[in-house]
């Protein structure tokens, strides 16, 4: 079912990221890790990332490979299915937030985000999105973290 829908969407969406407003240039060179051991949700998050600018997006299908890039990449955003074989994407995002004060997080999930419990320190700087979702789906809480990211504190 989750295959259909996501094939549904890159064919109703090819180039809907061409279309974006591209207010992500000042972040563009900035690392953005996806996360996800679904091949076609990580395909398609890592399209549509790239469609909106970002010029390193790097790829893990699960919490082992996701770790291994953290150590030696300088991250902006980690977007994190929230259940991977071998890990938990809530401490994934944990971990990348430790090494890069300044990155943001989005977490997968395909349950209801509001079953979803966020440890308190992850809630100033992670979005949650649910599963399946679209090109302006990704854009909408990207622009949200950047204005959270550039508000004054």
């Amino acid at each position: 079912m989750l295959l259909k829908t996501y094939r549904q969407i890159e064919s109703d969406e090819r180039g809907a990221c061409k279309n974006q407003n591209r207010m992500i240039e000042d972040n563009a060179a900035e690392g953005v890790l996806v996360v996800d051991d679904e091949p076609l949700v990580l395909k398609y998050t890592t399209s549509v990332i790239s469609g909106l600018g970002y010029k390193q997006v790097l790829k893990a299908s699960n919490a082992q490979e996701a770790r291994a890039i953290m150590r030696t990449e300088k991250l902006a955003l980690v977007i994190c299915d929230v259940s991977l074989p071998d890990g938990d994407g809530r401490q994934i995002i944990s971990e990348a937030l430790e090494e890069n004060p300044d990155a943001a997080g989005v977490l997968i999930t395909g349950y209801a985000t509001g079953d979803l419990k966020l440890p308190a320190e992850l809630r100033d700087h992670v979005q949650l999105l649910e599963k399946p979702f679209t090109a302006d789906d990704i854009s909408h809480i990207l622009a949200e973290l950047i204005d959270r990211r550039m508000a004054p504190h």
